[in-house]
């Protein structure tokens, strides 16, 4: 423990290497848990326009969730952003990626989340008000779909916005490789 960094710095969830070549690590106990809280990107800097002209494939991140429960041995989600999944509102999450098609002609965005589909009627009420608010000419792609999740009707939601590709976890087939990274399937 360093006591001059955590009067000077007093959050949780760090690593420091002290003077005597020790590690000490902090682990992260407090999560955001008010994710509206958080203000919308600032897409507002020089030269955004011109790289979105110069460069339309370009695809923008954002985030609409936090947390995973899964606690895979591989994964750090966990640890970065918690065991309980919490959610931005719908309207919160389309909003924003309202304002920058409006603003800034962006049009293609990639969804970051870990696992966006943990709580399933709230993903389904996403991709629902996605295609009934946003123009049909934007393009989401999305990462990180575990297997466990992946339903027929989240596959319909998804093709009504116009997905056209989405990345599944790799996972391991064998019982003892899943016990092994604590992944458990069928």
């Amino acid at each position: 423990s360093d006591p001059q960094f955590e009067k000077e710095w007093p959050f949780d969830g760090y690593a420091i290497r002290s003077s005597n070549g020790k590690c000490f690590v902090e682990p992260k106990k407090i999560f955001l848990s008010n994710l509206a809280s958080i203000p919308p990107p600032n897409w507002n800097i020089p030269g955004l326009e011109e790289h979105v002209l110069k460069y339309p494939d370009t695809r923008f991140p954002f985030m609409a969730t936090r947390g995973c429960p899964m606690q895979c041995s591989f994964c750090n989600t966990d640890q970065q952003w918690g065991k309980r999944v919490r959610t931005r509102t719908v309207q919160h999450v389309v909003d924003e990626l309202k304002q920058a098609y409006d603003q800034f002609h962006i049009k293609n965005f990639h969804c970051v989340d870990d696992n966006i589909l943990v709580q399933h009627k709230w993903a389904l009420d996403l991709f629902r008000e996605i295609s009934n608010q946003l123009s049909k000419d934007i393009n989401i792609s999305f990462s990180n779909f575990d297997l466990r999740f992946l339903k027929d009707e989240i596959l319909d939601a998804l093709k009504d916005i116009g997905v056209k590709q989405i990345t599944i976890a790799t996972e391991t087939g064998t019982e003892t490789n899943q016990r092994r990274i604590s992944k458990y399937l069928k």
